[in-house]
């Protein structure tokens, strides 16, 4: 039933029935029954009509609804289904040159087990000059995500160890040390620590080598420490940046969809995470909160503002298509590192969620700073919104005015 008919209907029915002597409460009374006379099964025709539009309205909303399910939840299922997609680049460096260096970056290079978690590369140990400290400072430059040196002079401090020239010097967990970086990607690191298992394999193919080595050389063992025996190399992890402060989780992924959603409320998100004691000033002093602060800003308004330029083109109707397909979109490439996504995940470089995710790893573990980076590619974000947005109301209000001058036509 229209509101036009209601409208009359409710008309004649008070003036016929003597409105003059209805009091407010009868008058009312009246009025409420008519509004609330017919159910949704009522069979008139202005009822089956509403009915019609209303089945009509309810099967491309939920067809709408399904589809986008289906195409846009399979980016982010897409991203978590086959883990890594991508091996992840890995170097070996040998700087000790002797039987344990070759030893070992052989069986690493040419193992076939790991080789879909870690892409392994040689590199000579020439291309670091200080040693250790070089290969660090590439690791923290982000130039691999794992990086296995065999140690200088290991082989010599092994042998003297078996010969007992020196025998009190080596150790047999210094001749191998494995880098990793967790605040780079916790994820990835809890793959990459997978190689631990490997390098045990190696470290007791290499005892074995040992004792056959000494039975065929019929060289005596007698003196030769238990310990040293049974595992004469072993090795040590070391995590750079450990993913120490768990919390980070929060601003780091799931946080960056409630930072879209509670926009311009920024300084009170900030405040929030500063209260649970993220270490703000680890790196850069007191200015991290402020750092920290202002990025959240800069993510919000790049995410924000995008969003509102879509509303206006897409209206209320479709609006929240978009809305699902820019928050998984964004959240898809945050998870993992991209490098080991399928190739269609590159777009995340370029993702206001990932440049948030990437500064705030700087700003509190002390990961590569890219902090330029990711507030240069939120400012371009932000900058083709502003542009972006009001050519879009002048083509919406433009066809509004074609409407309203198309039905002023038609009533004359």
């Amino acid at each position: 039933m229209s509101i036009e008919k209601i409208d009359s209907d409710v008309k004649a029915t008070v003036s016929g029935s003597g409105s003059e002597t209805l009091t407010s409460s009868e008058r009312s009374s009246q009025v409420v029954h008519l509004l609330y006379s017919t159910q949704f099964t009522h069979k008139s025709s202005a009822i089956a009509k509403a009915r019609w539009i209303y089945a009509k309205i309810l099967f491309q909303r939920t067809c709408l609804i399904v589809a986008a399910i289906f195409a846009i939840f399979s980016i982010y299922w897409g991203a978590l289904w086959r883990l890594p997609a991508r091996s992840l680049e890995g170097w070996i460096v040998d700087f000790d040159g002797g039987q344990i260096g070759q030893f070992v970056a052989q069986r690493l290079s040419n193992d076939i087990t790991s080789a879909h978690i870690v892409n392994w590369h040689v590199q000579q140990a020439q291309e670091f000059p200080d040693g250790l400290k070089s290969l660090v400072a590439a690791l923290l430059d982000e130039k691999c995500w794992v990086a296995i040196a065999i140690n200088l002079n290991a082989t010599r401090g092994l042998n003297e160890r078996l010969t007992g020239t020196n025998p009190s010097v080596f150790n047999a967990s210094t001749a191998i040390t494995a880098y990793g970086l967790e605040a780079r990607n916790e994820n990835a690191f809890t793959y990459l620590r997978k190689i631990t298992s490997l390098l045990d394999q190696i470290t007791h193919d290499f005892a074995v080598k040992l004792w056959v080595d000494a039975i065929q050389s019929n060289g005596s063992i007698a003196a030769v420490p238990p310990e040293i025996l049974t595992r004469p190399i072993y090795f040590t992890l070391e995590n750079l940046r450990p993913f120490d402060a768990p919390v980070a989780t929060a601003v780091t992924f799931i946080g960056l969809i409630y930072l879209l959603i509670l926009s311009f409320m920024v300084l009170a998100y900030t405040t929030l995470t500063s209260a649970f004691k993220l270490p703000f000033d680890r790196h850069f002093g007191r200015g991290g909160f402020v750092l920290f602060w202002m990025l959240s800003w800069f993510g919000m308004t790049a995410a924000g503002l995008a969003l509102e330029a879509m509303m206006t083109l897409l209206t209320i109707k479709y609006i929240q298509v978009f809305m699902i397909l820019w928050v998984i979109g964004n959240v898809s490439v945050c998870l993992w590192p991209i490098d080991a996504l399928p190739y269609i995940y590159n777009y995340g470089h370029a993702a206001p969620f990932y440049q948030i995710s990437r500064g705030v790893r700087s700003i509190l573990f002390g990961t590569k700073n890219e902090l330029g980076q990711n507030f240069g590619i939120l400012s371009v974000w932000i900058v083709v919104s502003c542009i972006s947005l009001p050519l879009i109301q002048w083509y919406r209000r433009r066809g509004e005015i074609a409407a309203w001058k198309a039905t002023l036509t038609k009533s004359v």
